[in-house]
């Protein structure tokens, strides 16, 4: 008997309408064969939308190979339960995606601008670099020079933190940004597997 193992990944993305195991999970079978076959067989097909989420469990996907592949030992070394996200496949369009950078690009700048304002304004930052002049020089003539500092100062904080330096990033540590991106990620993915439960939505065996 062939021993094979499957890892599924909490979430998955796919273009295709005809989904495949090979499109969802990582198989691995000393068998080229059984793996190729495992991976070609068709777990989901999806009905002409532009974007829909699917929850499959593990049980299911091992109820197909185990009606179309005999004689193996299947595995299961990821998720139970896990999203399939369809997005049909769009063409891309530069001139589109580049007024959506330069607009969220606008956004943020004044939002940020805004609450740091805001910040500075609650603190009376204007105050405390008057202050400190007078401490330093004995007068307020440098404030301006403090605060030409200061924004500097700002942005390349900025930049250190959330390590990211032109097109590369400084180390490949994964960034602060990254880190809340993909526990949200994580949170709406199992908000979606609890709520199929609590609703029998999921994909499982009949």
């Amino acid at each position: 008997m062939d021993k094979v193992y499957i890892s599924f990944q909490k979430s998955s993305e796919v273009s295709s309408r005809k989904i495949t195991i090979g499109d969802i999970a990582s198989v691995y079978c000393k068998d080229n064969s059984i793996q190729a076959k495992i991976k070609s067989l068709p777990i989901i097909s999806v009905p002409e939308t532009e974007s829909r989420r699917y929850v499959v469990t593990a049980i299911k996907v091992f109820s197909v190979i185990e009606e179309n592949v005999n004689g193996t030992e299947l595995i299961n070394l990821g998720e139970p339960e896990f999203v399939v996200s369809y997005k049909k496949e769009k063409k891309q369009n530069k001139v589109t995606d580049f007024l959506k950078v330069i607009l969220a690009s606008v956004v943020i700048f004044c939002g940020s601008a805004f609450a740091i304002m805001a910040y500075d304004n609650d603190v009376d930052i204007n105050g405390i670099f008057e202050t400190m002049s007078k401490w330093v020089t004995g007068d307020n003539k440098a404030v301006f020079l403090q605060q030409v500092m200061y924004s500097l100062g700002l942005f390349l904080g900025i930049m250190i933190f959330y390590n990211r330096i032109g097109k590369r990033k400084s180390v490949k540590d994964p960034t602060p940004l990254d880190i809340q991106m993909r526990l949200y990620e994580d949170d709406i993915n199992t908000t979606i597997i609890n709520n199929s439960e609590r609703e029998e939505k999921a994909d499982d065996v009949e």
